[in-house]
């Protein structure tokens, strides 16, 4: 059975919409409360990625991705709160929009010249520009780093400094360019003196010394001549695609893959038969063919939660059946396939259920048994009575469609 790396997940994908979570920061938005700040993070997250046509998974299933950037989550939002840093939860809600907005996209828009994006941190101190800084929360695995600097200043080599401040203008045509980079429209020459930057050529056109304008074309050595970059479904040329796909090993140009799929860890168990072996032996020995382990017929809680509270657990009810309806949907319901989990109360009392963080509109709703009638049911929330030690079948439905969910148990 493949392992999954312990590695920064997240970190590729934190800084691939550091500029949609930037921008928003300034932007209307719902502010995410610090205490909901794991798992409305956690759960967006495992949406981005699993809600995008990726050819592997960093994780086997959305459960697997949500306990374990939560768990990562809870540990750096803790460790930020106890070193007395201030939170803002603008800088979360932006995020979250612009992983909605980007996450089964190929690209972002890039910056406009000149446009520079100030950081927004969650978690945040009040040390100016200049002063000694440190990190004083962190997450290697999330690629989170929280100091004591202000708001939009990072610790930069322990001092505060304003990522957006300029050091000066670069220098322009005449001027020597000693760090070879000189404004735009120059170029650093060989005797490091900035000169007028002279166009590259584009497509139809000859090359330049074997160059072509990389942003359009690509020189062919053999013709002298700069050719157009192919798009997805064209032959490569010269190995190369435009900004949108990337050349195959069949020389072919193929779709870049979504943003978060740059959060690949390793791939995942491939489908076997069904017995719970890594192996594709054939039959599961429960004598009803089915290679799933049960004694046949449908069963009803498919999944034990833990109970120990709060319960936190995900999936995905598009890979269930739609076999049951909760009693608060109406009955024009097209219906939707749901999940069905079973947990038992530890202590007696009345119990939340929330399906906050999903992403279709959930219905959750609980029996003592699969055909029983409903001990509560509503909308991504509700609440019921429970005893010490009562077992209860908890159904994550949906008014029309299914998709992933996030599930959280607690005792009012």
């Amino acid at each position: 059975m493949f392992s999954l790396p312990r590695f920064p997940r997240t970190a590729v994908l934190a800084s691939t919409f550091a500029l949609a979570g930037s921008i928003g920061c300034k932007q209307e938005t719902a502010d995410i409360p610090a205490n909901e700040y794991p798992q409305r993070m956690a759960a967006g997250y495992c949406n981005a990625v699993f809600s995008c046509q990726c050819p592997e998974y960093p994780y086997a299933n959305a459960n697997e991705c949500f306990v374990d950037l939560i768990t990562a989550y809870d540990e750096v939002n803790d460790e930020a709160y106890l070193a007395g840093l201030s939170y803002d939860g603008s800088c979360p809600a932006a995020e979250l929009e612009g992983i909605d907005s980007l996450a089964c996209r190929a690209s972002q828009p890039p910056l406009p010249a000149g446009v520079c994006v100030a950081p927004c941190f969650p978690w945040h101190g009040n040390l100016t520009a200049g002063f000694p800084c440190d990190i004083a929360a962190s997450s290697a695995e999330l690629g989170l780093a929280f100091s004591n600097c202000a708001q939009g200043l990072v610790c930069s080599a322990n001092v505060c400094v304003n990522p957006c401040q300029s050091s000066g203008p670069l220098p322009g045509i005449g001027q020597p360019c000693p760090d070879n980079v000189c404004a735009t429209g120059a170029m650093c020459d060989e005797t490091m003196t900035c000169v007028a930057a002279v166009p590259l050529p584009g497509p139809g056109q000859a090359c330049a010394n074997g160059v072509c304008d990389p942003r359009n074309s690509v020189c062919v050595a053999a013709a002298n001549t700069c050719a157009a970059l192919p798009g997805v479904g064209q032959l490569c040329v010269e190995g190369q695609c435009n900004a949108d796909a990337y050349c195959s090993g069949d020389n072919v140009c193929l779709g870049l893959p979504a943003l978060a799929c740059s959060l690949l860890g390793a791939p995942v168990v491939p489908p076997g038969d069904g017995d719970g072996d890594p192996t594709t032996d054939t039959g599961d020995g429960d004598g009803d063919g089915d290679g799933d382990g049960d004694t046949g017929g449908a069963t009803c809680a498919t999944v034990e939660l833990p109970n120990t509270l709060p319960v936190s657990y995900g999936g995905d009810t598009t890979t269930e059946t739609d076999e049951y309806v909760g009693g608060c949907v109406g009955g024009d319901s097209p219906g939707a396939p749901e999940a069905k989990l079973s947990f038992t109360a530890p202590v007696s009392g009345t119990y939340s259920i929330t399906t906050e963080g999903s992403n279709f509109e959930a219905v959750v709703y609980v029996r003592s048994d699969c055909d029983g009638t409903d001990l509560a049911c509503d909308y991504d929330y509700t609440q019921v009575q429970l005893d010490a030690g009562q077992e209860v079948t908890i159904f994550v439905d949906g008014y029309e469609t299914g998709g992933l969910y996030f599930l959280q148990i607690d005792q009012l």
